[in-house]
Formats: structure tokens, C-alpha cells, sequence
């Protein structure tokens, strides 16, 4: 079979993508738009489709063919999303007309090691370390088997725990 560099093989396999997995996809578009839509804003929904769509097909050797296809490009539409939003969690500060990232100093690296160093092992700790990444709360309910308020509530309580074992409380005015 030939293939062009757009449909070349995937990522770490020498093993050309099969057309056949590229139509499966291609089928199943129009769910993905449907999970899109409770995923994000209207007008980030095609972007996160067509990434979706390009992550699937870079990754197609990890797909087992034992499972839903349906199911595992919901998965990819979830990982893609949540790296997005890791990505896009570093603050920008407005310097002049340009946006920049803000270069973290050493003392910010310091507290932030200490922050993450405070976490509880397992869950509780994930969780919190899942929200402060961007993740939402269904997303890690889903993946934890547990309610969405369930995961508010561990983010809260473990958010008092830090504060309280850091000594950082901090006054809201």
C-alpha cells in the first residue's frame, strides 16, 4: 500500500496505517462532534474534533481492535483535551501589545515543589493535583468512579489540608 506523508505511518511503527481504520474514523465523526459539545464552547469544538481526529490517526497502533473504536477516540478526545488544557494553564502576562509567558523565579519553583511534595499519595492527592491542572470535575469523576461533587469536596478538603500543613493561609479581602 502506498501512502503519503498525510497518511504515513504512525508514530514509532513502520507498519503503514490501513485505509480501512482511516474510514472507521472518518465514520465516527459525527459522535465526536456530539462529545465535543459537552466538552467545550462552540467555537473550540472543531479544533478539538479535527486534533482529536490527527492524534488518533498518529496513535492508530494503540488502538486494540478488541474494544469499541467509538469508545477509544472518545478516550483520545478526553487525553487531547486535557493536554490542551495543560498546555494552556501557563499564565500569560499582557506585557506591552504582546502576550508572554511569565518566566517562573526560583522561589516560585521552590513553593511549588514544596506544594507538590505536600500532596497526599493516592487518590485524594490526584485529584487535587487534576484540578489544579485543568482538568474538570466530570472528566476526573470518570475516571475515579466517583461523583462529580465528590471530587469538589476531596479538592476542598485537601486544599484546607495544604494550607494548613504549608502555613501559607492566605487573607481574602
Amino acid at each position: 500500500m502506498q501512502h503519503s506523508p498525510a497518511h504515513g505511518p504512525a508514530a514509532n511503527d513502520n507498519t503503514p496505517r490501513p485505509a480501512s481504520f482511516d474510514a472507521a474514523v472518518i465514520q465516527w465523526i459525527p459522535l465526536l462532534h456530539k462529545i465535543a459539545a459537552r466538552l467545550v464552547p462552540s467555537q473550540e469544538r472543531d479544533d478539538l474534533v479535527q486534533d482529536t481526529i490527527e492524534n488518533a490517526l498518529a496513535h492508530w497502533s494503540s488502538y486494540n481492535q478488541a474494544n469499541k473504536l467509538s469508545g477509544w477516540l472518545a478516550w483520545r478526545m478526553r487525553a487531547v483535551l486535557s493536554h490542551k488544557r495543560r498546555r494552556s494553564s501557563l499564565k500569560t502576562a499582557a506585557i506591552g501589545d504582546y502576550d508572554a509567558p511569565t518566566v517562573p523565579r526560583q522561589d516560585n519553583i521552590v513553593e511549588l515543589s514544596q506544594v507538590v511534595s505536600a500532596l497526599r499519595p493516592g487518590r485524594c492527592g490526584e485529584v487535587l493535583y487534576r484540578v489544579a491542572q485543568g482538568d474538570n470535575g466530570e472528566e476526573i469523576a470518570a475516571d475515579y468512579g466517583i461523583t462529580r461533587e465528590y471530587v469538589r469536596q476531596i479538592a476542598q478538603t485537601e486544599r484546607e489540608r495544604l494550607r494548613k500543613a504549608l502555613n501559607t493561609v492566605r487573607r481574602v479581602a
